[in-house]
């Protein structure tokens, strides 16, 4: 957990670095997002789990003394959170879909596969039941 907390702190130090480019800033919230889309095949991470975060990204900064003091802070900060939540479950929910996509194509290549497979073995049988049935020369 702390190795995570290392990594979100150090994110976000490149996201305020980068927020002069919006193009770089997008990109790399959404790189994150789909980077979390593998934990939605054997786990229960979900799209909601980036409110949740949202919410408590929410409580915990604006609580702070420094953001609560100007108005212009505050609104800032709640304006970062939401693009952030936003693009982080945009990005989640596009790799999502392309892993269901992949898997769906794969699943009907190994259906395909396993019908040429099932006709192969039905005409192996055909011939065998055909060359049973030629009278013995």
């Amino acid at each position: 957990m702390e190795v995570h907390i290392k990594l979100t702190t150090k994110f976000f130090d490149e996201l305020l670095v980068s927020l002069d480019d919006e193009t770089e800033f997008v990109n790399k919230i959404r790189g994150i997002g789909s980077a979390h889309a593998i934990l939605a095949k054997g786990s229960n991470f979900s799209s909601d789990i980036w409110e949740r975060l949202g919410e408590i990204a929410m409580e915990r900064v604006c609580s702070h003394e420094v953001v609560t003091k100007t108005r212009e802070a505050s609104r800032a900060w709640r304006t970062l959170i939401a693009i952030l939540i936003d693009e982080l479950r945009g990005g989640f929910e596009g790799e999502l879909r392309q892993h269901r996509k992949s898997s769906s194509t794969d699943q009907i290549e190994m259906g395909k596969m396993e019908d040429e497979e099932e006709l192969h073995a039905k005409l192996q049988q055909l011939r065998m039941d055909y060359n049973q049935t030629l009278p013995y020369t």
